[in-house]
């Protein structure tokens, strides 16, 4: 008997340590051989070809196809829908592939199905490679059994990319779960075309369309489909009002494609409306005639001498400059090291770009805008507001500032005599410059 509670004991014992949790430690070159193999399987299509095997295929079939010589074998017939768009270019070889493909058989035509996710957009394929699809399917409705073919293969029908972009306003994420697309087939050419399409044409909430950009955003291979779709968001974030939205639109589109303003980013602008771009580059303008009278506001505000009648005189100025906002088309904020720490710490969500002031002054800031052939710098404090021809602006324009060195306020401003004229902030000085303004510009 006390054998037999000794057993029962132990027997409990190692229940209790079943039940209890632990840490599982999995070394990372076991993980990446699971992703990989998880890869290779794409719902039933296993191991995919790399590269070399699919170029290796080609030039074989190429030499068959030119000069009669060898032969394929079943496994090689069985990938040939992989090697389709490099016969593109071959006259009369993709007719010849797709002799040599039965797309009867299960294994091959859910490769022909891969094939067509992944290179949609190449009209001559595409649209050849659906009709061998669609007919296929006539002839066996049992090969609709592939998850993501449901409803009677909708996203092989000439509208597929605009059926699916419908199904995005209940989730991108969710959709792909509900029919069950393989990982590998999230980030085809058919999903960023239908992703191009849901941003469009289709009509969804705005703040839902926003979400889905952030999703493409943070996925490596969906952002590149940001230029495509910039337009439509700006025009319907620019119609909403919405700051929120426009500040998150701001963000991420200069992140990926820059300032329109600048010659060498306007290819990543080329596919934007010149309306789109014109918002964009207002918003721009906006942004950095803000941030300059915020951190002003901010850093006079830790100053014991502030006084109300200073922050008056801020507001008026501000007033003044957002006049002109729609005559300026460069502006830059350039920042000493205090005032950039500000910047930093309170307007991290506005700041996009700015640059590097050595200044006596820590707080010191520089608004540089351009008017027509003209370059004005209004400084922070008790500087003058100085004007030079655009050619010889003491700050770099066209490009961004943070990949130029420090601008020195006293050599590169003050002691900078090729200015054309300068305003102190005193008297009547606005209706002297609105007078200069209007007589050189």
């Amino acid at each position: 008997m006390g054998k037999t509670q000794d057993a029962l004991k132990k027997l409990q014992i190692v229940n209790e340590r079943i039940k209890t949790s632990h840490k599982i430690v999995v070394e990372q070159r076991y993980l990446n051989r699971l992703v990989k193999r998880l890869s290779q399987s794409v719902n039933g299509v296993k191991n995919l070809p790399n590269l070399q095997t699919v170029q290796a295929l080609f030039n074989k079939a190429r030499n068959i196809y030119l000069n009669g010589d060898g032969y394929l074998t079943s496994r090689e017939r069985r990938n040939l829908p992989f090697i389709l768009a490099n016969a593109s270019d071959e006259p009369g070889m993709v007719e010849f592939i797709f002799r040599q493909i039965d797309l009867q058989k299960f294994s091959v035509f859910k490769r022909a199905v891969f094939v067509y996710f992944q290179t949609y957009g190449d009209e001559q394929l595409t649209v050849k490679l659906r009709g061998y699809l669609l007919d296929a399917i006539d002839k066996d409705p049992r090969k609709n059994n592939i998850s993501y073919l449901y409803n009677h293969a909708e996203l092989i029908c000439p509208m597929g990319p605009q059926k699916m972009a419908e199904h995005f306003k209940n989730g991108v994420k969710q959709y792909f779960d509900t029919i069950s697309l393989p990982m590998v087939l999230q980030h085809s050419r058919f999903v960023h075309w239908s992703l191009i399409r849901y941003f469009q044409k289709v009509s969804d909430d705005l703040s839902h369309k926003m979400e889905t950009l952030c999703i493409v955003y943070k996925d490596e291979a969906d952002k590149i489909i940001i230029p495509q779709i910039a337009e439509s968001l700006i025009l319907s974030v620019n119609q909403s009002g919405n700051q929120d939205y426009r500040d998150s639109l701001l963000n991420i589109l200069h992140h990926e494609m820059g300032d329109p303003r600048y010659s060498h980013q306007q290819t990543k602008w080329s596919q934007v409306g010149e309306n789109a771009k014109t918002i964009f580059i207002s918003w721009l303008k906006r942004g950095d005639l803000d941030l300059f009278f915020g951190i002003i506001d901010r850093t006079m505000r830790s100053d014991l001498n502030y006084q109300v009648n200073a922050k008056q005189m801020w507001h008026d100025r501000k007033v003044f400059w957002e006049k002109y906002l729609g005559k300026m088309y460069y502006t830059k904020v350039v920042l000493a090291p205090e005032a950039a720490g500000i910047a930093r710490r309170e307007y991290w969500n506005k700041i996009l770009d700015y640059g590097k002031l050595d200044s006596s002054n820590k707080n010191q800031s520089l608004f540089v805008f351009s008017i027509e052939k003209y370059v004005f710098v209004e400084p922070s404090y008790n500087g003058t507001l100085r004007i030079w021809h655009l050619d010889n602006s003491p700050v770099p324009l066209d490009s961004a500032l943070k990949n130029h060195y420090p601008i020195n306020y006293s050599d590169d401003i003050v002691h900078n005599y090729n200015e054309v004229e300068a305003f102190v902030h005193s008297g009547n000085w606005q209706s002297r410059v609105s007078w200069w303004i209007r007589t050189h510009c």
